[in-house]
């Protein structure tokens, strides 16, 4: 008993000091130039380090990881439950204090390598502000914009490769598209060498992608291991998408909404037009939206729909169905998702993708909808924008 009694104050002090460190990089990361700091000449150097010898095993490492959490956490469960039964409480704490180091000092380590980076410096990429443009976008510039863009993405679909329901497939395997992201990113890293890690993370397959489905989840970048995982499941034709925005996260651009943009830019800015078509159908849905906020679109966005293969929006809705089939774990997936991204201070899975902002002024358009003042577009919308404005909203460099 008393050697239990100097164990369970040993722990717990070690667990005192784990907290303190915890608390100390929590409150640090909410500096730009620390967290800038952490993510340049300690995350990204981890990350490298790390996958490097990741990157070496045919399998999941994450996936393994995982594994290990749940039987550790039953085995002491088991034996912390027999020790209270036979009244040994001082020895239950023990397995109990245990426990919380192991969970403090993973949680040192997925702060460093991680949580500490999302906070870091602005994306260096060009992107709109509604509120500071010398000439806010104009109803009519947003609708020749849309019309570009719904151009573009038929223009896509028909030269990318269909299956028999005419839905665009991919014509590469994980490990090729990988690759080829790969070269993407060499376009970003030679720009912003200071931003963006030279570091090419591998992707792999868990093979629990049906267990990954169920709690939503269709692809993960884990910065203790340096490794991405992409569910086995995704849809063909988000794919590519998926895989940049993970792939953004192993270059160090931890925020969700900042790793969709790279991921975006990527694929609106490629020379492959099925990782194109990839970021044109995912974002069709904002890009409509964004019509939306300017008086008397109504009738303008049901005619833009309209003019979109039909094909195209088929397999939009089917991919939302396809995943709304998955929904046995999926409100628990999005539940712990969320309470991780407010611990960041990132404000939940809304971080994502934040909505455009705009407040009702009133009054009504002729369509008797209330006319709206824009505060600001979506981030896909402002990296779009800026793209149109620039000339560069194009797929013809691609199609050839």
């Amino acid at each position: 008993m008393k050697n239990y009694r100097q164990r369970a104050v040993k722990l717990s002090i070690t667990a005192a000091v784990l907290v303190a460190v915890l608390i100390l990089l929590i409150v640090l990361q909410s500096i730009e130039s620390v967290s800038e700091f952490f993510a340049v000449h300690f995350s990204l150097w981890w990350i490298t380090a790390a996958g490097s010898v990741s990157s070496l095993l045919p399998f999941s490492l994450y996936e393994v990881f995982l594994l290990a959490c749940f039987v550790f956490g039953v085995c002491a469960l088991v034996v912390t439950i027999r020790r209270l039964c036979k009244r040994k409480f001082i020895a239950a704490l023990c397995m109990f204090l245990v426990v919380v180091i192991v969970a403090l000092s993973f949680g040192t380590i997925y702060v460093t390598t991680a949580t500490m980076s999302y906070n870091r410096a602005q994306l260096p990429i060009a992107r709109y502000d509604y509120a500071t443009a010398e000439q806010p976008l104009t109803r009519e510039q947003a609708i020749d914009f849309a019309n570009l863009y719904i151009d573009n993405l038929n223009k896509l679909y028909s030269v990318c490769e269909h299956d028999s329901n005419g839905y665009v497939v991919s014509m590469y395997s994980l490990s090729q598209l990988t690759e080829m992201m790969h070269t993407e990113y060499e376009r970003l890293e030679q720009q912003y060498p200071n931003y963006f890690s030279p570091y090419d993370a591998k992707a792999k397959t868990p093979l629990s992608s049906w267990l990954f489905s169920q709690f939503g989840i269709s692809g993960v970048f884990f910065a203790p291991f340096g490794e991405i995982n992409i569910n086995g499941y995704e849809n063909t034709f988000y794919l590519p998408m998926t895989l940049a925005h993970e792939m953004a996260h192993s270059k160090g651009v931890m925020r969700e909404n900042d790793a969709n943009t790279v991921a975006r830019y990527l694929c609106f800015t490629s020379d492959n037009v099925y990782i194109m078509y990839s970021a044109y159908l995912g974002t069709l849905s904002q890009v409509l939206s964004l019509v939306s906020l300017y008086p008397d679109t109504q009738a303008v966005v049901d005619d833009m729909i309209d003019t979109v293969h039909p094909k195209a929006i088929e397999q939009l809705n089917a991919t939302v169905e396809y995943w709304d089939s998955f929904n046995l774990l999926n409100g628990v997936g999005q539940f712990f998702n969320n309470v991780y991204l407010m611990l960041s201070g990132q404000g939940g899975t809304t971080s994502y993708n934040p909505p455009s902002q705009a407040e009702d002024s009133g009054e009504v358009d002729s369509e008797g909808n209330p006319i709206l003042i824009i505060k600001s577009f979506s981030d896909a919308g402002n990296l779009l924008v800026q793209m149109y404005l620039d000339g560069r909203l194009t797929v013809d460099h691609a199609i050839g």
